[in-house]
């Protein structure tokens, strides 16, 4: 692998990753603004039911694509002592030692990524509860969003098992 093919792949990674929590936004806005607010329609409210369901499978690409740049740095980084890989590797350790430390604290994505995964899971299954929807239409409701609770914390679990190319 050349250096350059490393850095585009990193740097395509977070472009995918921003690209990600954006058309989740727009998604889940989109899906929700129609199930609220779907008019006469009376069968509106159960698209709501993909709205957790979506959130955990953007959840897992963006995972899967944070495992695949920390396998990338982790081979940049094992290179270290060839001259074609230092400058890179320079550039790696001290995002991954200063920079990451200070950041560490507040990993925002993340946090976004999880926590909207969460609370629009919970909107979800309190939806029904609060607007005296049918009984199908309830318990489909609340089902899919403790499902998309499970799901996202399954996929945070799974990322931090799998997340074993740490640097650092």
């Amino acid at each position: 692998m050349s250096v350059q093919f490393i850095q585009d792949a990193i740097l395509k990674g977070v472009e995918l990753r921003t690209d990600l929590l954006k058309w989740k936004l727009i998604a889940v806005g989109g899906i929700g603004s129609f199930g609220v607010g779907g008019g006469s329609n009376t069968h509106a409210p159960w698209v709501l039911v993909l709205v957790p369901l979506i959130c955990a499978y953007v959840d897992l690409i963006y995972r899967n694509s944070c495992l695949r740049r920390n396998a990338l740095r982790a081979f940049a980084m094992s290179k270290h002592a060839d001259p074609t890989y230092a400058p890179l590797a320079e550039v790696l350790r001290y995002e991954q030692g200063e920079f990451a430390q200070r950041t560490k604290r507040f990993s925002f994505e993340s946090g976004a990524l999880v926590w909207s995964s969460l609370l629009l899971s919970v909107a979800v299954a309190l939806y029904p509860l609060i607007t005296g929807l049918s009984d199908a239409l309830r318990t489909a409701l609340v089902t899919a969003g403790i499902t998309g609770c499970v799901l996202s914390i399954a996929v945070e679990l799974l990322y931090a098992r799998f997340d074993t190319l740490k640097i650092g």
